[in-house]
């Protein structure tokens, strides 16, 4: 896979269904799911904005990388980042409701992913804006309407369930009262994935995940750590989505 479409496809990748609906009244457990899921939705967005630093991590078997990382989040609008080498920018991309753009700075030119072409190369039955802001910010709550398994000990409570194939959980931590990862597993493409939550970064009185690591084997692996060093949330941010005098688009 070319590496500059790595990095949007990664996170598109993960997410496969994103239904917040009530859970199902007939599961064992009602009393705890209902209040874990009331929590989680009271939870989803308590943001307009967010301005956040991070360094990121990517690994597979062409690159091994630590980037710089500006990220923006105008909710539900917009997610834009601009990664950096050296401090020098590499590469800028913004990702709206119906496109991803990819500016590469190194070699003066853009690309424009639609969003519904990513959907139909990875056969996901849903490619929004709002689930991959959710995916970075550790709000993603899916639960299917319908049944479910429900697994539980007495550090995690994981919801499982199956729907043409593919095989999704949520894993809950009961301790930190918030959801530690995701899985996805999609045997007939040959493809699975794993978030992984860590930690909390904070600011008043809001918080995401301070760490957030990715693996998805596409079929190959590859690897991403997302840690966030600084983040302010709700203030009036500014973002250049213009594209370089000069610069040449490619396929």
């Amino acid at each position: 896979m070319n590496n500059k479409f790595f990095y949007p496809f990664i996170f598109l990748l993960i997410f496969s269904a994103c239904s917040l609906t009530k859970p199902n009244t007939g599961n064992k457990h009602d009393k705890e799911i209902r209040k874990v899921f009331d929590y989680l939705e009271k939870a989803h967005f308590v943001f307009k904005t967010i301005d956040a630093k991070a360094r990121l991590f990517i690994k597979n078997e062409e690159i091994s990388q630590n980037i710089s990382i500006d990220l923006k989040i105008i909710h539900d609008s917009l997610i834009w980042v601009s990664a950096k080498m050296m401090g020098f920018e590499i590469v800028r991309i913004f990702i709206n409701q119906e496109n991803i753009t990819i500016i590469d700075k190194l070699n003066s030119s853009y690309s424009v992913v639609p969003l519904i072409f990513i959907k139909d190369h990875f056969a996901l039955p849903y490619y929004h804006l709002r689930d991959i802001e959710a995916i970075l910010t550790g709000k993603l709550l899916f639960i299917p309407d319908g049944y479910y398994d429900v697994k539980k000990d007495s550090n995690v409570m994981i919801f499982e369930y199956t729907v043409d194939s593919l095989h999704q959980s949520l894993i809950f931590d009961r301790k930190e009262s918030a959801v530690s990862g995701y899985k996805l597993d999609y045997p007939q493409l040959r493809q699975r994935a794993e978030i992984r939550y860590r930690e909390k970064i904070r600011q008043n009185r809001f918080e995401i995940p301070k760490i957030v690591e990715i693996w998805a084997y596409l079929p190959e692996e590859n690897y991403l750590k997302l840690n966030y060093f600084s983040i302010r949330f709700n203030e009036a941010i500014e973002c250049d989505t213009s594209i370089p005098s000069g610069y040449l688009q490619t396929d």
